[in-house]
């Protein structure tokens, strides 16, 4: 079967002609001419978000804008490499293959489950945990012996004195151990 290559031209008598109104007749081009004198290009455009295809459009570039973004991305999971973390080659039901919650054995994988998020851009500023932890442990000692003392003072008085007096001593407690946490590094999870 061969097809037909010459170009044969329809034929347009009667329905193109050269007096034909293609700008329209007299009465609809002066309807259009007020029409447009009427037009205010920012206002039409300061009303346009509102329209379903202008927000379907800007959803678009937007999600077009975020995928490229993404594309850019460095992964990163702080917890990468410990047994009991999801890591980043890992799907969730590998992961959770790998790790079942309700039957991991705590001498196993410790007593948290991690799971980090891995878009996230806060990387950890050279935190000192062991520090922390030691530094912190001294000061609950202190604020344990100080507290023995005032139980041992106020024998006898309503255990609603007692509070009174230790509440201004656990506020400075908390208070210092934020500062040595912000001292060591260790803010991940604090206001």
């Amino acid at each position: 079967m061969t097809l037909n290559t010459t170009e044969e031209w329809v034929d347009g008598d009667g329905y193109i002609s050269d007096e034909s109104s293609f700008y329209g007749d007299e009465d609809l081009r002066l309807h259009l001419e007020i029409e447009t004198s009427n037009f205010s290009p920012s206002t039409y455009w300061s009303t346009q978000h509102l329209s379903l295809s202008s927000i379907a459009a800007s959803n678009l570039a937007l999600a077009a804008r975020q995928a490229a973004q993404k594309a850019n991305v460095k992964l990163y999971n702080p917890y990468e490499g410990q047994l009991s973390a999801r890591q980043l080659t890992e799907s969730v039901p590998e992961f959770l293959t790998r790790l079942p919650p309700l039957s991991s054995q705590l001498s196993e994988v410790g007593p948290w489950i991690w799971v980090a998020n891995p878009h996230s851009t806060r990387r950890p500023l050279g935190e000192n945990l062991g520090e922390l932890k030691t530094a912190g442990e001294k000061l609950l000692e202190d604020f344990m012996g100080e507290k023995r003392r005032i139980e041992r003072d106020m024998k006898g008085k309503a255990k609603a004195t007692i509070t009174r007096k230790l509440n201004p001593l656990v506020k400075e407690l908390q208070d210092r151990i934020f500062e040595v946490a912000k001292e060591k590094g260790c803010t991940s999870g604090k206001v």
